[in-house]
C-alpha cells in the first residue's frame, strides 16, 4: 500500500468518525437541552413553592401576632374580672357576717333576762 492510499483511508475513516459524531452531536445537544429544560422546569416549580411557603409563613406570622395580642387582652381583663369578682364575694360574705352578728346580738339580748 502506497502512502497516498493510507493517507486516503485515514481521512475517509476520520471523516467517518467525524460524520458518526457529528450524527450523534444533535441527539446529544437535544438530549441535554431536554434534561436543562426539565431541570429549569423543576427549579421555576420550587421557587414557586418557596414563594407560596413564604407567603404562609407571612399569614401565619400575623395570625401568631394577632393571637398574642388577643391573648394578652384575655389575661388582662381576666385578672380584672377575677379582683371584681373576689371584691363582690368579699362584701357578700361581710354582708353575711355582718348580718349574723346581729342576729346573734338580739338572740342574746332577747334571751337575757329583763331585769324589772
Amino acid at each position: 500500500m502506497c502512502i497516498r492510499d493510507r493517507v486516503s483511508t485515514q481521512s475517509t475513516g476520520h471523516t467517518r468518525r467525524q460524520q458518526q459524531m457529528s450524527s450523534n452531536q444533535p441527539d446529544k445537544v437535544k438530549e441535554v437541552q431536554a434534561q436543562v429544560d426539565e431541570v429549569k422546569g423543576i427549579m421555576v416549580d420550587n421557587v414557586d413553592k418557596m414563594l407560596n411557603n413564604m407567603e404562609r409563613a407571612d399569614d401565619l406570622e400575623q395570625k401568631t401576632s394577632d393571637l398574642n395580642s388577643a391573648s394578652q387582652t384575655f389575661k388582662s381583663r381576666a385578672t380584672t374580672l377575677k379582683r371584681r369578682m373576689w371584691w363582690q364575694n368579699f362584701k357578700l360574705w361581710l354582708a353575711i357576717g355582718g348580718i349574723t352578728l346581729i342576729l346573734l346580738i338580739i338572740i342574746i339580748a332577747v334571751s337575757l333576762p329583763k331585769g324589772d
